[in-house]
């Protein structure tokens, strides 16, 4: 009996040790863009029960990081003093709207459909819209990106992996908030990033 037990216990945590790791690898962060990106990133698990339904690395494209993302990969490329400035402004307009960039794992592809007008998540920046209380505000756009990733790509979101699928959510021109909550929501479970002072 003492034995069955300690065999239940030991599979038990060994089963909960194995559901514990993350599924998408944390990458160590170096120098100043790395600071940057850390400042920005913000990361959630959807569990349910012991199983991973979503994972997820959110960026909010701030205009400081999107300063060291022009200067990393003019500095990689060696690009003259005009290349640089062209990759600055052209940087600086894609980003002009809020944007957040997502790094997400789900187990089923299916899950990761956020790009789809049927999507079974939806998607919405809280606290940045009209009214007292700031409202919900959906992208108007969402872009999809999925392996084969580019060099470019991988540098400046060193979360990417070839599980992962990355999501570029660009929202309203005049839903710029010093501190945005990104929800994420469905019948799989929600989690709400949020980017408040201090966190």
């Amino acid at each position: 009996m003492k034995v069955t037990r300690a065999m239940a216990l030991g599979a038990a945590l060994l089963a909960l040790a194995s559901c514990a790791r993350l599924p998408v690898a944390e990458p160590r962060l170096e120098g100043e863009y790395g600071k940057l990106l850390r400042q920005e990133t913000r990361r959630a698990t959807l569990y349910q029960g012991l199983e991973v339904r979503l994972f997820v690395h959110a960026v909010r494209q701030t205009p400081e990081l999107v300063r060291a993302q022009a200067a990393l990969l003019s500095t990689a490329r060696t690009e003259t003093p005009a290349q640089t400035a062209d990759r600055l402004a052209q940087l600086q307009r894609d980003n002009a709207a809020p944007v957040f960039v997502a790094v997400v794992y789900t187990p089923e592809a299916s899950w990761s459909d956020w790009e789809s007008k049927s999507s079974v998540w939806r998607l919405a920046l809280q606290g940045c819209g009209a009214g007292p209380n700031g409202g919900d505000v959906a992208p108007t756009k969402v872009e999809r990106f999925d392996v084969p990733f580019s060099a470019d790509l991988i540098a400046l979101y060193p979360y990417l992996d070839e599980f992962s699928s990355l999501y570029r959510l660009t929202f309203p021109a005049g839903s710029s908030c010093a501190e945005p909550k990104l929800l994420i929501a469905g019948t799989l479970g929600q989690v709400t990033l949020s980017w408040a002072a201090g966190q």
